[in-house]
């Protein structure tokens, strides 16, 4: 598990009071939670939880790392939903020129596809006839 994966971890047991919920939360084990923790704790040299058979509370360490390491994970996610995001602002219009058996085969089933990723585009499908001339089938989408 990587350094980003475990403070992720971490977060999840502190969000959610234990290793059980955070591995819920993560879509992990319950052990690959406990590997992560104590891995974690291993390279930072401190406990960042008291574990009982009940119940797992922060140490001073752990609160003090958690208030440090939240912030910075919240930006990380900001910036990942602000990058994809910009993804799905894409619109306007495509205009597709394709000979007809190519764009039958190969471009219209794609096509429902994209729209549904960028449902601001407009798509407007070209077939070429045979004989070399352009025929423009109007706007499909």
């Amino acid at each position: 598990m990587d350094r980003l994966s475990e403070l992720e971890v971490f977060l999840a047991v502190v969000e959610t009071g234990g290793f059980t919920a955070a591995a819920r939360r993560t879509g992990t084990s319950q052990p690959a939670v406990s590997k992560a923790i104590g891995t974690l704790e291993d390279r930072l040299g401190v406990a960042l939880f008291n574990r009982s058979t009940r119940n797992v509370t922060l140490t001073d360490q752990g609160r003090r790392y958690f208030d440090r390491m939240k912030p910075l994970l919240d930006e990380i996610e900001d910036a990942n939903r602000e990058v994809s995001g910009s993804r799905a602002d894409m619109s306007g219009s495509i205009r597709i020129a394709v000979p007809t058996t190519f764009g039958r085969l190969h471009i219209l089933p794609v096509i429902p596809n994209l729209l549904a990723e960028y449902p601001d585009l407009r798509v407007d499908l070209i077939y070429q006839i045979f004989g070399g001339t352009w025929s423009r089938t109007g706007s499909i989408w």
